[in-house]
């Protein structure tokens, strides 16, 4: 938090505004009120930096968690031209009588063998 970064002006100009606020703080420069809002802060850092530290710990694993998730999505892919020997596209013939979900559980049957092909 206090050294400078080479070519990244807001931060370095961010570096020496808390330089000075230690100055002060240690040369007895500040108010009483900035001196208690400064030493509640300094007390309470170790905590804040060790909450900071869990939740980006938390963020890598939920991060990582999603990536896994995404790559495990199923999708449909369509052969590319690809078709049977007979050069004929498969087709389903829907029974008479069939139920929809029936139709389409076959239905669904024939796009993933296209796809497997």
């Amino acid at each position: 938090m206090l050294q400078k970064r080479e070519g990244d002006v807001e931060w370095n100009a961010g570096v020496d505004k808390r330089v000075e606020a230690a100055k002060a703080i240690l040369f007895g420069q500040e108010k009483p009120e900035h001196l208690v809002r400064a030493a509640l802060a300094a007390v309470s850092f170790p905590a804040l930096a060790e909450a900071h530290a869990t939740l980006m710990a938390e963020n890598q694993q939920l991060k990582a968690q999603v990536d896994s998730l995404r790559a495990a999505s199923p999708a449909v892919q369509r052969g590319a031209g690809q078709a049977p020997a007979d050069g004929q596209p498969r087709t389903q013939q829907v029974k008479v009588g069939s139920r929809p979900m029936a139709a389409a559980a076959e239905w669904m049957q024939v796009l993933q063998q296209q796809a497997q092909e």
